[in-house]
């Protein structure tokens, strides 16, 4: 079975996503790690505001990692898209609530700007487009990978 135009390019917009998601989380990893630095530091941040920043530099370390795994782990999920493996429709399933859920949790705790609006909107675009009957059966069908006469030359 040939691979649909609409996964095709549903993979290329998750590569790219990927390689955002993973420098911005880098980003955000990076000044997570620098506030919590300058909370521990004296003279950097008053004393009765140095919970609050390292607690804030806490979590922006966190959800930096754990938003760089869930890039890498999004590239895994495009080799699957691109196979038209099973594994890379569920992997891309998991990986996208995953991303909507690192970005729909700072937003609920306040911090509401473009990006996490723009990256919550393209990720429940993709989920909805996922789960649409067409794509979910273009991976429900036994089928040969295709990726396969790409590996023989043909």
């Amino acid at each position: 079975m040939q691979r649909p135009t609409g996964i095709s390019v549903l993979a290329i917009v998750i590569l790219v996503s990927a390689t955002i998601r993973f420098i911005i989380s880098f980003i955000d990893m990076a000044i997570g790690s620098s506030l919590s630095a300058m909370a521990a530091s004296r003279g950097y941040v008053p004393p009765q505001a140095k919970a609050a920043v390292d607690a804030l530099g806490d979590l922006g370390f966190w959800i930096g990692l754990i938003g760089m795994i869930v890039a890498v782990v999004m590239l895994f999920a495009v080799r699957g898209l691109w196979t038209m493996s099973r594994w890379g429709w569920w992997l891309s399933l998991v990986v996208l609530l995953v991303a909507l859920f690192l970005n729909v949790v700072p937003m609920i705790q306040g911090t509401v700007n473009a990006r996490l609006i723009v990256q919550s909107l393209f990720d429940l675009v993709f989920l909805v487009y996922l789960v649409t009957p067409g794509v979910r059966g273009a991976f429900r069908s036994d089928q040969s990978d295709v990726s396969a006469a790409a590996w023989q030359g043909d």
